[in-house]
Order: C-alpha cells, then sequence, then structure tokens
C-alpha cells in the first residue's frame, strides 16, 4: 500500500498526490520550486499578535479536569 493512499481505496489520485507533496515540503524554497508559490511558508514573516499565546494569560484554576 502506497503511504499516499489516504482514504485507502487502492489507488493515489491527483488529489492524495498533491497533498503528499504538500506533507514533504519542509521550507518555503521548496514549496516555490514544486508549485510556484511560497504557500503556508509566505506567513512566517508576518507577525500576528493575535495567533501568539502567552502562558500568563492562563491560570490553572481557569480549567477544569473535567474539561478534558
Amino acid at each position: 500500500m502506497d503511504w499516499m493512499d489516504f482514504n485507502h481505496d487502492g489507488k493515489v489520485d491527483a488529489m492524495e498526490q498533491y497533498m503528499g507533496m504538500e506533507l514533504l515540503c519542509s521550507s518555503k524554497e521548496e514549496h516555490e520550486a514544486l508549485f510556484g508559490d511560497a504557500g503556508d511558508f509566505d506567513d512566517e514573516d508576518e507577525e500576528d499578535e493575535d495567533d501568539d499565546i502567552d502562558s500568563v494569560d492562563f491560570d490553572s484554576d481557569d480549567f477544569d479536569s473535567d474539561d478534558f
């Protein structure tokens, strides 16, 4: 069985091949070489304050063991 056969139907279709190639990209340059654009690697230079999570914002009392 091929590792890119994500739905286990016995054949690797175009979407599975595309997704497999995406998973193998480990740098912006590799993604540009395979797909012609930077993909998600383009966002690395942009700082977004909403995405930053500070541990100071969380208190252990805010979570109950029943929540998990």
